[in-house]
């Protein structure tokens, strides 16, 4: 990662350069580790995600990362793809937010995800474009468990409709319901027959 410049380079009318400022200082923004997590759950929302048409529908076969994304009431639609050699993000909305889409046709997967997909389907068909940008990642995917417990922190309404909740060993703060317990909500306790 690099800190942004405000003047790279500066040319006269001839196109000579007059002043070339010095690359600024690189340094490491994630952990190699950390980089190769991220990696992993963006491949795999490409090949099993929000991103999956990117194959199923344009047929890119490459290594690829990727995320699609969008915004309440289908206001903007974004979708960023990555390889080792390449990044192309697309974002797809209006300046005006009172202009948006009614329905899930505004997703990134619909508006923004196709104009990647059409560039990057046209990037394989090329030999040279092939071998310079879809080039695999330097490690295989990562086995990444991203299964998380049902629960969620506890809240006001989780107590009162449920009362039978205990905490689970090891997820403090998480809540779940006692093994072979039997659930009352609050509607059964109130309407509860008399014996």
């Amino acid at each position: 990662m690099r800190d942004l410049q405000l003047v790279e380079r500066i040319t006269d009318a001839q196109g000579k350069v007059v002043f070339q400022a010095k690359p600024a200082a690189a340094r490491q923004a994630l952990a190699a580790q950390t980089a190769a997590v991220v990696t992993a759950m963006l491949q795999r929302a490409i090949d099993s995600g929000t991103g999956a048409s990117l194959r199923a529908r344009f047929g890119v076969r490459g290594a690829v990362a990727g995320k699609t994304g969008t915004s309440q009431d289908f206001g903007d639609a974004w979708f960023i793809a990555y390889t080792p050699a390449l990044v192309a993000a697309t974002w797809v909305g209006a300046r005006d937010p009172s202009i948006h889409f009614n329905s899930g046709l505004g997703t990134g997967a619909q508006l923004a995800l196709p104009i990647i997909g059409g560039t990057l389907a046209e990037v394989e068909r090329s030999p040279e474009l092939r071998r310079k940008y879809m080039v695999p990642f330097a490690q295989p995917p990562l086995e990444v468990d991203m299964e998380c417990q049902p629960w969620r922190p506890s809240g006001f309404f989780d107590r009162l409709f449920n009362r039978n909740a205990v905490k689970e060993g090891g997820n403090q703060g998480n809540t779940g319901p006692e093994k072979g317990a039997q659930r009352e909500n609050i509607f059964q306790r109130i309407f509860r027959k008399k014996q």
